[in-house]
């Protein structure tokens, strides 16, 4: 344990780290003869003059600007599969720390240094380290800014807060040990201690309200043997021995929603446009790589429920990545089932107020999907793929923080084939959906996914009930 503690110490003061990037283990070469697989030549521009393309060599790899390669077999992979590094857990912290490190690639060596990145040719430094997910680390001192990157989107203003893309870029990485999963970020997050103040588990006590509202993305493929080695602290990609509240205890890799479908969305501008709904009244003591070792979290604000109507086929047990959710008006406990005018009618979407990503789903949902779907798609889905002879799941939905603002009066806007949803403003409500921990009596809960309300539609939680519980 103390020599993974004094990993931080080894990078950052090693006078050069070499990676060999497309090295699968440590019994692999890497320095292997390698044909760059570009040449440049001018051709006419339509808008006049000449424009420089890059050209590809008939039967070599080459890069585009998908991030994917096209090999001798004329069949397109991603690079990080050329890569392995980039997909290891422990290899992020070289990466990060380290002063100056030379990357042996697929295509050629590529050397990196507080000031500035270098390569003997194509793909340029930005291309390559973009292409492996590394480009918001080294895209700018590629281009000459000699400082450490931003978590910036192109054409914006800073963020003002780097570990959203920190944490989002480690977990895309796999470890073969569970427990590892606090341990190899350890040395990381000590170069932003004074930045961020207290850390725990995977996240920073400044910042909690963007910390714990990340969804899942895409789980790491596990094989049996490793799921029955893992044991009953592993459960469809969550990690049990780690809070629920914290991304390090999904399997996989995470999105923070605030920062994508806001910031990103030009909702946001900086991280002091979110505006924090919660009170954290209790922070966890930790150990020096953020495990919680006494009282749980303990979180106060408001609490709505919402209805999650079980899908055709898979059911709830086997629930999909992404589910709609809707007011719990459409249904009628009394009698057990759906409100008879609204199913009658298939005005549902008038009731729709935002979307559900679960973190223990079985699904996964295409990206496509996810928060993309037009009108006329979110009305397929749902005239096909709810059951109406299941009792729905109704969900406590805890608002952590909300974007946007209101402007005017509610305003019933009118869809096609005679929906219709009420709105005000462009505001949206993200928060975390709970269920009980059994016993408790209510006053202990745990995440199972993460809520983003429709535009427009923050307005639904402002009778929710104020309530202060323990999050494990």
């Amino acid at each position: 344990m103390s020599e993974i503690e004094a990993m931080g110490h080894i990078y950052a003061n090693a006078y050069l780290t070499i990676a060999a990037s497309i090295a699968n283990g440590s019994n692999d070469g890497f320095l292997r003869p390698r044909d760059n697989p570009y040449f440049s030549a001018p051709i006419p521009s339509p808008g006049g003059g000449m424009a420089d393309v890059k050209w590809s060599f008939q039967g070599r790899g080459h890069l585009n600007s998908s991030k994917m390669v096209l090999t001798k077999s004329e069949k397109y992979k991603t690079l990080k599969s050329f890569e392995p590094l980039y997909s290891r857990g422990w290899t992020f912290q070289e990466a990060m720390l380290s002063r100056r490190t030379l990357f042996f690639s697929f295509f050629q060596p590529y050397f990196v240094c507080q000031a500035s990145c270098r390569a003997g040719g194509d793909p340029s430094p930005e291309e390559y380290f973009n292409a492996v997910e590394m480009g918001e680390m080294f895209s700018p001192i590629a281009k000459g800014a000699a400082s450490p990157s931003r978590y910036q989107a192109p054409g914006t203003m800073d963020l003002g807060y780097e570990w959203p893309w920190v944490a989002e870029n480690y977990s895309s990485r796999i470890l073969s040990v569970l427990d590892d999963k606090a341990l190899a970020i350890g040395a990381i997050k000590d170069r932003y201690v004074k930045e961020y103040g207290e850390y725990i588990s995977g996240s920073w006590s400044q910042n909690l309200v963007v910390d714990l509202l990340w969804s899942t993305d895409k789980r790491h493929p596990r094989t049996d043997d490793e799921v029955r080695l893992f044991g009953t602290q592993y459960c469809r990609g969550s990690i049990k021995s780690l809070p629920s509240w914290t991304w390090l205890s999904f399997d996989g890799s995470v999105r923070f929603e605030v920062i994508w479908h806001a910031f990103y969305l030009g909702k946001i501008r900086h991280i002091g446009d979110i505006s924090t709904r919660i009170q954290v009244t209790r922070i966890p003591t930790a150990d020096n790589f953020g495990r919680v070792t006494g009282e749980p979290l303990r979180l106060r604000g408001g609490m709505k429920r919402v209805l999650v109507i079980p899908p055709k086929g898979p059911g709830w047990q086997n629930r999909p990545q992404s589910l709609s959710c809707y007011e719990p008006k459409i249904w009628d406990d009394a009698t057990g089932s759906y409100v008879v005018e609204v199913m009658t009618k298939s005005a549902v979407l008038e009731a729709r107020i935002g979307e559900a990503v679960m973190d223990d789903f079985v699904v996964e949902t295409p990206m496509r999907e996810r928060g993309e779907m037009t009108e006329l798609e979110l009305i397929k889905a749902f005239d096909s793929g709810h059951d109406y002879d299941a009792r729905p799941r109704i969900l406590d939905c805890f608002i952590v923080a909300m974007v946007g603002g209101r402007s005017g009066n509610q305003a019933l806007v009118t869809k096609p084939r005679g929906y219709s949803l009420v709105r005000q403003g462009d505001q949206i409500a993200y928060g975390l959906l709970l269920e009980d921990v059994p016993g408790s009596g209510g006053n202990k809960k745990r995440r199972i996914g993460l809520f983003r309300s429709n535009e427009g539609i923050g307005f639904y939680f402002d009778d929710a009930v104020e309530t202060e519980f323990d999050i494990e």
